[in-house]
């Protein structure tokens, strides 16, 4: 639920039917800690006061998946609070309002890479996931997804995007230093999109040639050198 200080005798500073100690932990007022009422579901447990807990498990550290985790349980609390027509304290409802904007920008930088990574390619030399399959997944047309999957190849990305790629091989990729160039040449597009693609490993050593095989043995073609802007596609 975040830090702050309740005054005495003011309104609901956690959930009434739980007591806060320390950030995300919850004591039940009318159950024992080991005591689950219903069984138990994967992560999650029913408890005899009529609440219901979820654990969620993270190998990201403190900065990323703790904090997630801790800005969506101050979110659900605040869910469970205002459906139940409980008055929040000013210091609840300050971090409330600073969790869900927290996790809203971490969610959009996470949104925005998840696309990203659908458009390249896979094993199979083609991208993921198709416009769109994006855009059914999104429920945003699929014109918008081309337009916003060009802005982030060109460097314009989500605000919170360097905390989710820090410290990533992520992190240099889609920098805007190159510009990113759809259907390369006349001869890509005559191609049969069922037919075989090249398949080179590219001079990274991080990933393989999607465009049809033979490109190379096109006049002016700048081969593999000019990889990380060719990204051959049947759109």
């Amino acid at each position: 639920m975040g830090t702050r200080i309740v005054a005495p005798g003011s309104e609901s500073a956690v959930p009434q039917y739980a007591a806060h100690a320390g950030r995300i932990t919850l004591v039940h007022q009318d159950t024992e800690p080991d005591y689950r009422a219903g069984g138990q579901a994967g992560a999650t447990t029913w408890w005899k006061d009529g609440t219901a807990s979820y654990v969620v498990q993270f190998r990201s550290g403190a900065v990323h998946g703790w904090a997630m985790a801790d800005e969506t349980d101050t979110a659900v609390q605040a869910v469970d609070s205002l459906r139940e027509g409980e008055a929040m304290s000013p210091d609840r409802l300050w971090a409330a309002l600073r969790d869900v904007r927290r996790l809203r920008n971490r969610l959009e930088a996470l949104e925005a890479e998840l696309i990203l990574h659908a458009r390249e390619d896979g094993h199979d030399g083609r991208p993921r996931m198709s416009l769109r399959e994006i855009g059914d997944a999104t429920q945003t047309h699929h014109t918008t997804v081309d337009e916003r999957v060009s802005r982030m190849h060109s460097g314009m990305h989500a605000p919170w995007r360097r905390w989710l790629v820090q410290d990533t091989p992520r992190a240099q990729m889609y920098t805007g230093a190159a510009p990113v160039r759809v259907n390369f040449t006349a001869w890509d597009r005559g191609q049969d999109p069922a037919g075989p693609l090249c398949g080179e490993v590219h001079p990274d050593m991080t990933s393989a040639c999607g465009r049809p095989r033979a490109h190379g043995a096109v006049p002016d073609d700048a081969g593999h050198g000019d990889f990380s802007g060719r990204r051959w596609t049947t759109r």
